[in-house]
């Protein structure tokens, strides 16, 4: 799938066109975007200053009301096209590199908007679909002073309230990046992703449901992050319909020693002392119950080493993946777990 974004990347390039490069800038033909960067730098002041300000506020993009999300059954999802997910890469590399008006050019031409917050949301981009109602993802990413932290929502309209959380987690933890799906899980039943369908009430996952399809722009968003950031763990919220809190590393196998999972678990363990807190991965003080895996979910898949993310593997953990399942008690808890998340991180 990368060698095919990176011919539509070229495509794009030559679609929108080349501005003249600043002095001392030059870029990687031979890759078809903008030399790399280092890992762990950031967008420069002056390139995030020559992106146009939000009409609005970064994190007010993540509402309802603005994404206007298609409901389940709805068959409101509309699937993005390669060249899609390939200009979305691609604008993030543009602008690591410099090259704003590219990145600009690059998300106007499939649909998407790229504009920056302003006042306390100052150090933040937004990427979203230029229309509402698409069911396509968004995400913001904090330049900067962050905390070593990618927040996930694949299933936030599953529970608004599961969006709102995902939204308390981002901005007390100072993370990275916010990821979080634009429909229901559940919007096209009739489109198959991969995978069991193990919330929709059928035999296969809708591809509308992004933890189980790799060509959305929630898994690029992911995978271009998670790559480029490769100390981030990765927090994924999802809600249940259990009580209490499942923990999983996306797998069923043991949590190593360290990992997101294990301290993540034990962060909750002490905060939530009212709710059942259970491990999906055994580790000293762990409470195992194979409840919410996570097992089928392609960002899970993808961060602990699958060849294909679409299909089953038994996979170890890298120990970078949490996913937090919660019941709507907790979820009207952002502030506690988000202590809980902040004392695991801590620990590194």
């Amino acid at each position: 799938m990368r060698s095919m974004r990176t011919h539509s990347i070229l495509a794009l390039l030559l679609l929108t066109g080349c501005p003249d490069l600043p002095d001392g800038m030059s870029v990687d033909t031979s890759s078809g975007i903008a030399g790399e960067s280092d890992p762990d730098v950031g967008i420069p002041e002056e390139v995030l200053q020559d992106l146009p300000p939000c009409p609005g506020s970064v994190l007010g993009a993540f509402t309802e009301d603005e994404v206007q999300p298609p409901a389940a059954d709805s068959g409101g999802w509309m699937a993005p096209e390669a060249d899609t997910l390939a200009a979305i890469e691609a604008s993030a590399e543009a602008l690591l590199n410099g090259l704003s008006p590219i990145a600009l050019g690059q998300t106007a031409v499939v649909g998407y908007q790229m504009c920056r917050g302003t006042g306390e949301e100052g150090r933040m981009v937004l990427w979203r679909p230029a229309q509402p109602g698409t069911g396509r993802g968004l995400f913001a990413w904090r330049v900067g002073e962050v905390s070593a932290l990618i927040i996930e929502a694949p299933h936030a309209w599953a529970s608004p309230a599961t969006m709102e959380q995902a939204v308390t987690l981002f901005r007390a933890t100072q993370a990275r990046v916010l990821i979080a799906s634009g429909s229901h899980p559940c919007s096209n039943p009739d489109v198959t992703g991969c995978g069991a369908d193990t919330l929709c009430g059928g035999d296969i996952a809708p591809a509308s449901n992004p933890s189980q399809n790799e060509d959305t722009v929630f898994h690029v968003a992911h995978t271009m992050f998670t790559d480029r950031f490769p100390q981030d763990w990765v927090v994924s919220i999802v809600p249940m319909d259990d009580e209490g809190v499942s923990v999983s590393d996306g797998t069923r196998g043991p949590a190593s020693l360290g990992s997101a999972a294990e301290e993540v678990a034990l962060a909750l363990m002490d905060a939530l002392t009212d709710e059942p807190v259970t491990s999906c991965n055994d580790f000293p003080g762990a409470i195992v119950q194979d409840r919410a895996c996570g097992a089928e979910s392609v960002q899970a898949r993808q961060l602990n080493g699958a060849v294909d993310a679409c299909s089953a593997e038994d996979l170890d953990s890298t120990g970078r993946f949490v996913q937090i399942s919660e019941s709507p008690t907790v979820q009207q808890r952002g502030l506690t777990v988000a202590d809980a998340i902040a004392t695991a991180l801590s620990t590194r």
